[in-house]
């Protein structure tokens, strides 16, 4: 095979990955190799690096969020927090709105929470965006190596049968 420049093979291949999944390499003698992290998302968190994830929720999860709470991020190891720096909220509506309580993200086990928003309640596909403001960013000692999740406040939404996306930018911070 005849050598080829770079944009040579991605005309003829073009690839389509996703940030999180590219492993990050670094030159060496023989070419390339990975680093130590494994993927961009874990390479943004080793260097504090902002990083946005997306989570969906069918309906069936969205009317059982008080009664099962949804993980969002996993707990990150002891000696870290989970800073999210702002959501994105997007409802996929379809034919029937939800109704009850707000929905909030919160560091589990901690009562500290973060944001809500009763987006869900929208009678047609709806954007919302948030940030933690500063009357609710106390985080006590115990949030340390939990996961961030999301619930309603208070009951179960009812009826509804939209899905929802949720879109979380945040650090870890190494305490």
């Amino acid at each position: 095979m005849a050598s080829q420049q770079l944009y040579q093979l991605y005309a003829s291949n073009p690839l389509t990955p996703t940030l999180a999944s590219v492993a990050p390499l670094q030159p060496n003698d023989a070419g390339a190799t990975e680093m130590g992290a494994a993927t961009y998302e874990e390479l943004c968190i080793a260097l504090g690096i902002p990083f946005t994830v997306k989570v969906s929720l069918t309906s069936a999860e969205i009317l059982a969020l008080n009664t099962t709470p949804i993980q969002l991020i996993a707990a990150q190891g002891a000696n870290t927090v989970i800073r999210p720096l702002g959501f994105m909220f997007r409802l996929n509506y379809v034919s029937s709105t939800y109704s009850g309580s707000n929905l909030r993200i919160y560091l589990d086990g901690t009562g500290s929470y973060n944001v809500q928003t009763t987006i869900y309640a929208a009678g047609s596909d709806a954007l919302n965006i948030a940030s933690p403001s500063p009357s609710n960013t106390y985080i006590p000692s115990a949030a340390t190596n939990v996961p961030l999740m999301v619930d309603a406040a208070g009951a179960d939404p009812t009826a509804g049968d939209g899905s929802f996306d949720i879109y979380i930018t945040y650090t870890v911070i190494t305490l």
